[in-house]
C-alpha cells in the first residue's frame, strides 16, 4: 500500500511539474512556444572565417526602469590583442541586439547584468536568439534559436547549475586537498575528482558538441592544476576564507608555500592514462576558450592548423621574444594565420602613424633611452615645471577613475606651470590607447617593457598601478602615492608645495 502511495505521489509530482512548464510557455512570446531543438550538433572544425556574429536577446518580466544591459564579451578574438567586451542596452520591450566581429568559432560568455550569464557559441555570419526570464529564483535561460540552439541551450543550463553548486563543488576539494599530506596523494585526488565530472559528462544526454566542450574545460582543470597548483590553490583558499592577504609580500609567500604542496609541473602529461587530449588534439578545441589557455603545455600534440592559430595570436599578444619572432612567423604554415599577423601588423602601422601626427603624443621618441634615463630625460623636456607622472595601463579600472576624478583639478590648474606626463606600455592595446587618451588631455608616452618595469620595481618600488610621482621644477621627487588616486585636494596641495610662488 505504501509503494502504491508514492508511485501516486511521484506521478502527481511529474503531473503538476508538466503542468508547470507547460503554463510556463504559454507565458512566452508566440513565436517562442514552439522552439525545436535539432537531435545532434558537432564543434565545426577550426577555420579562419571573417565576418559579424549577432546575438539578439529577449527579456521576460524586465522593469526598465532598472535600465538593464546586454553583455557580450570574455574572449579574445582571433587577430586582435585587446579582450572583447561589450555593453549592448536594452530596449524597453526587453530586447537588445550585439553584432560581435569575428574570424573563429568561440565561446563567448553572454547575458543581461545583474540577472545571469553563460557561456554560448557564436561563428562569424551566424546569429544566436535568446530568450530569458528576470525573475529571482527560476531559470534565467529559457530557450535558444538559431546557431547550435540546442548545445548553447545545454551549455546554459549546466552553467547555471555549476554556478548554484560552486561553494559546494569548491569546498569538496579545498577539504579533499585539506586531508592530503603527500604530493601523490594529491595527485591521487586531482585525477579521482576529474574522473569523477567525466563519468558524469559521458552519461548526459547531449549533443556531441556539448560534451566535448565539457569535457575539454575538466581537462584543461587538470592541467592547470597539476601545472600550476601553486596559484590555483592560493585562489581557492582565499575564496573559502581560510587566509587573509594584505600584501604583495603576503601573496608571494603563500604561493611559495602552496606551490611546495605540489611542486611537479605535469601539465598535459598528467592526462595521458585519463584522457585523449582533446583540448590539444582536436581540430574542434579552439573554439572552447580552455585551448587558448593550456596550449603552451602540450603544443607538439596539436594539429598544424591549431599550432598555427596559436602562434598567430601569441606574435599578436606579444608572448613571444623579439629575437624569436621571425622563427615563430615562419613556422607557420597556414595562408590564413600568416593573414592574420600582416593584417594585425598593418593596422598597427596605420595606427602608428595617426597617433604620431598628434601632439602630445609619443609612441618611440623614448625606445632607445636606457630604463634608469628615461625620468630625466622627461624631466628635461619640461622645464621649469612641475612635472606629474602618471603609470597606467588601457585595462587598468582605478588607472581610467583616476583620470576622471583628475579631470576638473587639471582644468583649475591649466594656466599654473605643471605638466601632466602618463605613461604606459604595449600591455596597452595601441588602438585602444589611442583612442582613450583623446579624453586625457597631457603628454602621453609609450614605453617599452624593459622601462616600464624599471620605473615600477625599481624605481618607485611600486606593486602596481596606478603610480604617480610628482617633481618639483628643480627634478626632485616632491611625492608619490601607489593605488588608486587619492583626492583631488591632496593632488593639488601637492603640487602647489612643488611651486611654491609660481
Amino acid at each position: 500500500m505504501r509503494e502504491k502511495i508514492l508511485i501516486l505521489l511521484a506521478a502527481m509530482a511529474m503531473t503538476m511539474s508538466l503542468w508547470a512548464g507547460d503554463k510556463g510557455k504559454k507565458t512566452w512570446p508566440e513565436e517562442w512556444r514552439n522552439v525545436k531543438y535539432a537531435k545532434q550538433e558537432v564543434l565545426p572544425d577550426a577555420r579562419i572565417s571573417k565576418g559579424e556574429a549577432v546575438v539578439k536577446v529577449r527579456l521576460l518580466n524586465y522593469d526598465p526602469s532598472k535600465k538593464l544591459a546586454l553583455m557580450v564579451g570574455g574572449f579574445q578574438p582571433l587577430g586582435q590583442k585587446e579582450s572583447f567586451h561589450k555593453t549592448y542596452p536594452l530596449s524597453d520591450d526587453g530586447t537588445a541586439t550585439a553584432r560581435v566581429p569575428l574570424r573563429l568559432v568561440r565561446s563567448a560568455i553572454v547575458g543581461i547584468e545583474d540577472v545571469a550569464f553563460a557561456p554560448v557559441l557564436l561563428a562569424p555570419g551566424e546569429t544566436v536568439e535568446v530568450l530569458m526570464d528576470a525573475r529571482e529564483g527560476t531559470p534565467h535561460f529559457l530557450a535558444f534559436r538559431g546557431y547550435m540552439a540546442r548545445t548553447n541551450m545545454e551549455r546554459a543550463t549546466e552553467y547555471e547549475s555549476r554556478e548554484a553548486e560552486s561553494e559546494t563543488i569548491s569546498r569538496h576539494v579545498y577539504d579533499g586537498l585539506q586531508q592530503c599530506t603527500t604530493t601523490d596523494e594529491r595527485i591521487r585526488f586531482l585525477h579521482h575528482d576529474y574522473e569523477q565530472h567525466i563519468a558524469r559528462i559521458r552519461k548526459m544526454k547531449c549533443t556531441e558538441a556539448t560534451r566535448m566542450l565539457l569535457t575539454m574545460e575538466e581537462e584543461a582543470m587538470l592541467i592547470d592544476w597539476l601545472g600550476v597548483f601553486g596559484s590555483i590553490y592560493l585562489d581557492l583558499a582565499r575564496h573559502m576564507g581560510t587566509i587573509s592577504i594584505n600584501s604583495e609580500d603576503d601573496y608571494k609567500a603563500f604561493f611559495r608555500q602552496y606551490a611546495d604542496l605540489l611542486p611537479v609541473k605535469q601539465g598535459a602529461a598528467a592526462l595521458a592514462p585519463f584522457s585523449q587530449y582533446l583540448i590539444m588534439t582536436s581540430p574542434k578545441a579552439p573554439a572552447c576558450p580552455a585551448f587558448w589557455r593550456v596550449h603552451a603545455w602540450s603544443e607538439d600534440d596539436a594539429p598544424q592548423y591549431n599550432r598555427d592559430l596559436v602562434n598567430a595570436q601569441r606574435i599578436i599578444w606579444d608572448a613571444v621574444d623579439k629575437a624569436s619572432v621571425d622563427n615563430v612567423y615562419r613556422s607557420i604554415q597556414s595562408a590564413d594565420c600568416r593573414a592574420l599577423v600582416d593584417d594585425f601588423r598593418a593596422e598597427q602601422q596605420r595606427a602608428e602613424q595617426a597617433l604620431s601626427a598628434q601632439g602630445g603624443v609619443y609612441l618611440h621618441d623614448l625606445d632607445t633611452v636606457a630604463p634608469e634615463r628615461v625620468i630625466p630625460e622627461l624631466l628635461r623636456r619640461y622645464p621649469g615645471r612641475a612635472v606629474l607622472i602618471d603609470l597606467w595601463a588601457t585595462w587598468c579600472g582605478p588607472c581610467r577613475m583616476g583620470h576622471r576624478t583628475m579631470a576638473p583639478m587639471k582644468e583649475e590648474l591649466r594656466d599654473r606651470p605643471v605638466v601632466f606626463v602618463y605613461l604606459t606600455n604595449d600591455t596597452s592595446p595601441l588602438q585602444t590607447w589611442g583612442d582613450m587618451i583623446k579624453e586625457i588631455p597631457g603628454e602621453h608616452y609609450y614605453l617599452t617593457r624593459p622601462q616600464f618595469s624599471y620605473l615600477l620595481d625599481q624605481l618607485y618600488h611600486s606593486q602596481g598601478i596606478p603610480t604617480y610621482a610628482l617633481y618639483a621644477p628643480d627634478g626632485t621627487l616632491a611625492w608619490q602615492h601607489i593605488g588608486y588616486m587619492p583626492t583631488n585636494d591632496e593632488v593639488r596641495a601637492a603640487i602647489e608645495r612643488a611651486i611654491p610662488g609660481q
